[in-house]
């Protein structure tokens, strides 16, 4: 009886420490959520076009300085194919695991009317790479699933 007290103190015991500190020990779970990548869109959504140019200007400068290719969402607030780009596909972590080696951009059309005739938007939503230069290397237009994304991410031009 005394062995039995003196497992279920340290049990009681370890138990404590783990609500604690996390980190005491590890239990293993089959269910566990995958680590999730984080990432920062840079977002030109002001009315005001010229200041929304110059900023995108701003950020191929930084992209360029960190040796990164740019992504660029385009996309519009009532555009329904836009937000089921953000819901399905670019907050699923695999994509977000892609996406992280990309200087991320987010270009609303409805404030930016000369970016969108530049890179030639005329559907929603459009995802494009660029080098770091601003050279379109490969585009696609619509809505896509996280595999299908993936593999649009992946495969050549």
């Amino acid at each position: 009886m005394k062995l039995f007290k003196s497992i279920t103190a340290l049990i009681l015991f370890l138990c404590m420490l783990r609500m604690l500190d996390g980190n005491v020990f590890m239990v293993p779970t089959v269910n566990a959520q995958p680590q999730t990548t984080k990432f920062t869109w840079h977002v030109l959504n002001s009315p005001n076009e010229t200041k929304n140019i110059k900023d995108f200007n701003s950020l191929l400068k930084q992209a360029k300085k960190a040796n990164k290719p740019v992504f660029i969402d385009f996309y519009a607030d009532w555009c329904g194919f836009c937000k089921d780009m953000d819901k399905k596909t670019f907050s699923n972590q695999r994509v977000k695991a892609k996406l992280n080696g990309y200087f991320l951009i987010k270009i609303n059309t409805d404030y930016n009317n000369k970016l969108s005739n530049k890179y030639k938007v005329y559907g929603l939503p459009t995802s494009m790479i660029l080098d770091s230069n601003g050279k379109k290397i490969k585009r696609h237009e619509g809505f896509q699933e996280p595999k299908e994304f993936l593999k649009w991410m992946g495969g050549k031009k």
